[in-house]
């Protein structure tokens, strides 16, 4: 990550998801410790809070919006 980390989540045993202070979320494979996948939260200038539940990814900013995204496609196919 070349920014500040604000908030991160499990996603499964290897896979970790963080957010960064420019609106940037880091999908992380922990196996191999690398960057899989990298997208910009929509409108956002700083992510502040992640959750995930039930395919399904909520993204809370600075300014107080919160998206939500189908996990599944959103994530882990974005490029």
């Amino acid at each position: 990550m070349n920014e500040t980390c604000t908030d991160l989540t499990f996603l499964s045993d290897y896979e970790l998801l963080s957010a960064g202070d420019k609106g940037n979320l880091y999908l992380w494979d922990l196996r191999t410790r690398m960057i899989v996948n990298r997208f910009k939260d929509e409108g956002a200038v700083k992510v502040n809070s992640l959750a995930h539940r039930q395919g399904c990814l909520a993204v809370g900013s600075s300014g107080g919006i919160v998206n939500v995204y189908d996990f599944n496609s959103r994530v882990k196919s974005a490029k």
